[in-house]
């Protein structure tokens, strides 16, 4: 026990613990002895123990992102790892292994959070690393994935809300000074209210500059790079890149920013148009970078770590085989698979499934699809199978129809009046059919108006984003089309008050061949920018997939053939593991 606190106590992590919380942290810790080449943890492995090298030499081996080995690195009695496997639970950077027979000292994440729950002052006395600080005191934002973690956050820089200010407090102060000089003249009463007043005038501003500054957002996670914009009641926008889409980092850092350890970065990717995402006023933009660096560096090393495990599961399959049955050609599968999609059928809600030839000026119509099946128009997010649709916000809808339908009603109103004095004797019918013929033209005008609004699509697929255009009637239309995959980043912006209360805005994406798409006027743009990174998401890992399942079998055939002409030789016996995390 006592050689387990001196240990402890060495740790800078540890270094502030009260005698108290060191002898609870002592009880918790756990010994293992290892002999030489007993593999500890996996490069890329989720980690949840922290290690002490209590006696003998354990070697660090890492891969870089490109799969070539970095310089080993040697750990010694005294020396530790896997502090934020401890705190956050992060993947291993390395793979250790025993150099010399080695007695290890280790704490595991599940003991110690039962420790800090007993002890929630040990969590004040611990001395953390700046960016695993900042990693525990993340926002669980609304638009994170499932398995998405933010890696590092922060507001800009303070020297922003200064700037903002400092004007207006320096007027305040000058408006100040001149009052003291003017003493002699006001009573004191007087002089305070002044004071008071003054001070209300500027203390709006102060605190709208103040939310106004706390509201924008830097934000590098597991998958992406973004930057979150929001001016309150005038703008809200948020620009984000893919990780795997990031080329390259620039600081530009003035005298002032360097002196203040502030600057502007420019994160660049391939983007056809703006092919960037912009961190302005960064705090500490050489952390941002070593960040941004790393979590390029671990979803590189994540996809070589998936890889090497379905390798040596391919090469156990084929190394010893097992009798396998052949596959049923009559199977539920493949008679689903045969089964016709939702929207190979003729549907009138179709938007996408269009008819061919004359028929479909009028088939697909949405006065013909509300005669068939009568319904409001769909103004939202609007699914058939797996393709999501949206059209323009409904207010754009109102602002196109507002003006043809005031005139058609009063039109309607007029004719219906006129026949009925028609029938009494009172008007002419050939007013009366004029009337009508009018109306008809009115309708026409109106029912053209909600066409151009209906026929005006966004899609995304499993595969692709695509901008339809259709003129009403459907005499002519036009679509672009990109895959999901050359997206390099995409931007959301709420321009305004009005924007913001009826949730509208545009949502830009810049693709590496196909330019810049924008979809205009959607509602809750947010949401689409959301529903878009996800879809390429998805599309990135199945290509991925396939990509190494491919690679995996053609190295595994391989493998098999150089086994069997070894005539069955066995393959030699793999090094002792120590997965204490593995039971966990």
């Amino acid at each position: 026990m006592p050689d387990v606190f001196e240990r402890l106590r060495e740790i800078t992590l540890f270094s502030r613990l009260s005698l108290d919380n060191l002898r609870a942290l002592a009880r918790i810790v756990k010994r293992t002895r290892l002999a030489r080449g007993a593999t500890i943890v996996r490069q890329g492995d989720i980690g949840r123990t922290m290690f002490v090298v209590h006696s003998g030499m354990i070697v660090a081996l890492a891969l870089d992102e490109r799969g070539q080995p970095t310089p080993p690195r040697f750990l010694h009695p005294g020396d530790h790892w896997g502090e934020t496997s401890l705190l956050i639970g992060e993947p291993r950077d390395a793979t250790m292994k025993v150099r010399e027979d080695a007695e290890l000292l280790y704490i595991q994440k599940s003991d110690f959070d039962r420790l800090l729950e007993e002890r929630p002052r040990l969590w004040d006395q611990l001395v953390m690393r700046k960016d695993v600080r900042i990693k525990l005191q993340a926002p669980r934002f609304p638009w994170l994935g499932p398995d998405e973690r933010v890696e590092w956050f922060s507001n800009k820089h303070w020297i922003f809300f200064v700037r903002r200010v400092i004007t207006v407090l320096v007027l305040w102060a000058i408006a100040m000074l001149a009052l003291s000089l003017l003493a002699e003249f006001l009573t004191w009463t007087q002089i305070s209210l002044v004071a008071l007043g003054a001070l209300g005038l500027v203390s709006p501003w102060i605190i709208w500059s103040y939310i106004d500054w706390q509201d924008d957002f830097h934000v590098v996670t597991s998958r992406r790079v973004v930057h979150m914009e929001k001016v309150l009641f005038r703008l809200e926008s948020r620009d984000e890149a893919p990780l795997d889409k990031v080329q390259n980092t620039s600081i530009q850092q003035d005298f002032l920013g360097n002196l203040l350890g502030y600057a502007h970065m420019r994160i660049n990717t391939a983007g056809a148009i703006s092919g960037r995402v912009d961190f302005f006023w960064v705090a500490d933009p050489e952390l941002v970078t070593r960040v941004i660096v790393e979590q390029i560096r671990r979803f590189s090393l994540r996809q070589r770590s998936r890889e090497e495990g379905e390798i040596q599961k391919l090469l156990k399959e084929h190394l010893s085989p097992t009798p396998q049955e052949l596959p049923n050609e009559t199977s539920p599968g493949s008679a689903e698979a045969d089964q016709p999609s939702p929207t190979s059928r003729r549907d009138p809600l179709s938007l996408l499934n269009r008819g061919k030839g004359c028929s479909r000026m009028v088939v697909d119509t949405g006065l013909f699809s509300f005669l068939m099946r009568p319904h409001f128009p769909r103004v939202g997010v609007i699914t058939e199978g797996r393709s999501i649709i949206w059209r323009k916000h409904w207010i754009v809808l109102v602002r196109h129809i507002a003006l043809p339908l005031v005139v058609f009603l009063v039109a309607l109103g007029g004719t219906l009046f006129g026949l009925w004095m028609a029938v009494r004797g009172q008007a002419s019918w050939a007013v009366v059919l004029a009337a009508f013929a009018l109306t008809g033209l009115l309708f026409f005008w109106l029912t053209w108006c909600y066409e151009d609004w209906r026929n005006d699509l966004y899609v995304v697929t499993d595969r692709q984003i695509l901008d339809i255009e259709r003129t009403p009637l459907l005499a002519r239309e036009s679509s672009r089309q990109a895959n999901l995959e050359n997206i390099q980043d995409i931007r959301y912006e709420v321009p305004g008050f009005w924007y913001s209360m009826l949730k509208m805005g545009s949502v830009v994406i810049a693709t590496a061949g196909e330019g810049q798409f924008t979809f205009d006027h959607v509602y809750n743009p947010s949401g689409v920018q959301q529903v878009i990174f996800e879809r390429l998401e998805a599309l990135r890992q199945q290509r991925l997939e396939a990509e190494r399942k491919q690679r995996e079998t053609e190295l595994a055939q391989w493998f098999t053939i150089y086994h069997q002409n070894k005539h069955g030789e066995a393959p030699a016996n793999k090094p002792p593991e120590f997965r204490p995390e593995a039971d966990q």
